[in-house]
């Protein structure tokens, strides 16, 4: 036992460990809804577990890099067109905050009570599975169930936009299933094959969303715009895909 977990108890590990669980049932919540969501939740991760906050000797490096990063960036602004009116909207104070909160929700896993920790990870491999499938039903129906959704809050949204808006959620399963692949090997569970199976098939679901919103939007460019910002996302070959873009819009 570390001098950090005897001053805090058990009492702060299961705290940690919940904080965990709700960020688990919020990640597939924010991937099909709202994406951009991800960094307040991240950031109210880490001032719910801003005591876990600790540098041990193995994270000096990471912990230098970043601290260089925020150095840089604030050095920057001498140079920058951008002056921003107070010192919170400009991007050294983003990144300092960040990096400490971020760094406490870090922390806070390794502070965690193990038995809440496994729920956690049941409960983000659980979730993620579940925006997979959402995710494969959106792109077969137009994104119906998005704009029912939309609907039903008051907030109706154009058959197009519902379409974008959902396929940012592939983004979030491009960057997440690797992290839910390991929840999975964590936990015993065969089905890693089949998360790793899903990972080729998402460069499919994406060139799909992209032509139902350019279908809906009636502009082959809108389309052709659309998938090459999803193929540039994924590969380094975005450069000779624009070409065979413009080739097949002109």
């Amino acid at each position: 036992m570390t001098a950090s977990e005897g001053r805090f108890g058990p009492f702060f590990a299961r705290w940690c460990g919940w904080v965990l669980v709700f960020a688990a049932v919020m990640t597939p919540l924010l991937g099909w809804l709202g994406p951009l969501g991800f960094a307040p939740l991240m950031a109210i991760v880490g001032l719910l577990t801003l005591p876990a906050f600790e540098v041990r000797e193995a994270d000096r490096p990471a912990a230098i890099a970043l601290l260089v990063t925020v150095l840089w960036a604030a050095s920057s602004m001498i140079w920058s067109p951008f002056q921003p009116d107070v010192i919170w909207s400009g991007t050294a104070a983003k990144l300092a905050a960040q990096g400490l909160l971020y760094w406490a929700a870090w922390c806070a896993v390794r502070r965690a009570d193990p038995a809440i920790l496994r729920q956690a990870l049941w409960v983000f491999l659980a979730g993620m599975s579940l925006l997979s499938a959402v995710v494969i039903f959106e792109a077969a129906t137009g994104a119906r169930l998005y704009q029912a959704v939309r609907a039903a809050i008051g907030d109706p949204i154009r058959p197009d936009l519902a379409v974008k808006n959902v396929a940012q959620g592939v983004f979030v399963l491009a960057v997440l299933w690797a992290p839910a692949a390991l929840a999975a090997i964590r936990l015993g569970w065969w089905q890693l094959a089949v998360l790793l199976a899903a990972k080729e098939d998402i460069y499919e679901i994406r060139f799909y969303l992209a032509d139902l919103y350019g279908q809906m939007g009636r502009h082959r460019e809108s389309a052709a715009e659309f998938r090459f910002l999803l193929k540039a996302a994924v590969d380094d070959s975005g450069n000779d895909y624009l070409q065979k873009i413009k080739r097949a819009a002109a």
